[in-house]
């Protein structure tokens, strides 16, 4: 099913146990009768199996797979073509339409290109394209047919995969993950490089095209999402907006985001659990976006920025070094920083007040000191822990309060403007059932506490 080529040094005659460890960067191999050639590899394992055999498990960090091998100076890429997972539902692609007589007894199906969306950056060109093919009918079968989008990405000068991977690749992949709401993935990549050439010439048609293969991630039980499912779409707003602001805020928010796929891609069934995860998430997400005071005068800083800057002046003129210094800022900053109550009611302002309408009834904003009174007893074990244990209804609508809070803000932050976030928050098939269950529960007993 495979083989490995000679890629050894001329001084290593065997793969011996001793030599293991001497494992190239690169290494060439067939696969099926397609060149594959494995880029970043590393011995994670070995050991003797027999006398003088040894058996050990490498890994990479991604494959190419094609019709050549590539030296590692040639692994640089001006162009590709990817499909990520819940791709569709996002991209709203519609390549097939139904077409109903006058006298509705008749439909028909009819299958359209859409134009492309480009969007112009510098140093690239991403083009949503249509990758939707016709399936052929085979005897006893249903024909599905599916709607399909591929985004293609010219670069005006190759890069490496890694570069790619940081700069263009995941925020959109964030962008997907926070409309479907659940942990995406590559589904298809293939690059190529018009540098690319054998015998002296340029490559063409398909073999000019490499795989790129970067792990085997199961999809099972995973079930496929509807526009319904959906918190927006490149309908929402404009497909070059989404892709600036991405990748303008990815680095900053990649934590928290990846958290809440994380918690949305798993079915919680312990509720203080993922009470604690939401509150840990949402708060991280707040502290994401707080600004440093480096460089900041102290005129525009607060009395917390000012007196934390004081403290490292201080500290710097003792003698501490920096590593000294910097838990000893962390431990001021955080006594005088704001409460986990105020960063919530901070984020709702900026959302537009998301949890005030989940609980109308609330013109005091309570939710916010029931979450963080509910999150002190479950993080430190207070003695009402075991109430909440024995009944989760609190705790389920703060998570439900949680969910519509960081939807609404996390779309704000995307660029959308405050009313059309929370419309779009509240036409997702969820909203209303975790309206309830915060309406219902949050404030349950809230004066006797």
């Amino acid at each position: 099913m495979a083989a490995l080529d000679g890629i050894w040094d001329e001084d290593i005659q065997d793969a011996s146990i001793d030599t293991w460890h001497m494992v190239p960067n690169h290494l060439y191999g067939r696969v099926f009768g397609k060149a594959v050639t494995l880029i970043g590899t590393r011995v994670v394992n070995h050991r003797t199996v027999v006398p003088g055999g040894t058996q050990a498990t490498v890994r990479a960090t991604y494959a190419l797979e094609g019709s050549l091998w590539l030296e590692p100076e040639e692994c640089r890429y001006d162009e590709l073509r990817i499909q990520f997972w819940d791709q569709e539902p996002w991209s709203a692609w519609a390549a097939y339409s139904y077409v109903l007589s006058k006298d509705f007894h008749e439909s028909t199906i009819k299958r359209t290109t859409p134009d492309p969306i480009v969007a112009e950056f510098p140093g690239a060109r991403i083009q949503l394209e249509d990758a939707t093919t016709i399936p052929m009918p085979s005897a006893g079968r249903p024909v599905e047919l599916r709607d399909e989008s591929a985004i293609r990405i010219k670069f005006d000068q190759p890069l490496s995969f890694e570069e790619i991977t940081n700069v263009w690749l995941i925020p959109i992949e964030l962008l997907i993950i926070t409309s479907s709401r659940r942990l995406s993935g590559i589904r298809s990549l293939a690059v190529t490089n018009s540098t690319w050439q054998v015998d002296g010439k340029d490559l063409k048609g398909p073999n000019k095209w490499m795989t790129i293969r970067t792990s085997h991630s199961s999809r099972d039980g995973m079930t496929d999402l509807s526009h319904h499912d959906t918190l927006y779409t490149l309908k929402d707003l404009d497909f070059p907006s989404l892709i600036t602001r991405a990748s303008a805020i990815v680095n900053s928010h990649r934590y928290s985001i990846e958290q809440y796929a994380s918690l949305m891609s798993r079915r919680q069934t312990r509720h203080v659990e993922a009470f604690m995860s939401w509150v840990r998430m949402v708060e991280s997400f707040s502290r994401e976006g707080d600004e440093g005071v480096d460089g900041v005068p102290p005129e525009k800083l607060g009395d917390r920025d000012v007196l934390v800057s004081a403290v490292g002046s201080a500290l710097q003129e003792m003698g501490w070094n920096a590593r000294r210094r910097k838990p000893v800022k962390g431990i001021v900053n955080s006594i005088l920083g704001p409460s986990l109550e105020q960063r919530l009611l901070a984020m709702e302002r900026e959302a537009g007040h998301p949890v005030r309408s989940l609980i109308p009834e609330d013109d005091e904003d309570r939710w916010a000191n029931r979450v963080a009174y509910l999150r002190n007893i479950a993080s430190h074990g207070l003695p009402p822990s075991k109430e909440l244990v024995n009944d989760v209804r609190q705790v389920q609508g703060a998570t439900a309060a949680l969910r519509v809070l960081f939807d609404t803000r996390w779309l704000v932050e995307l660029g959308f403007p405050v009313e059309s976030a929370n419309q779009l928050v509240q036409r997702h098939r969820d909203y209303y059932s975790l309206r309830d269950v915060a309406r219902n529960t949050l404030l349950l007993d809230v004066e006797g506490d």
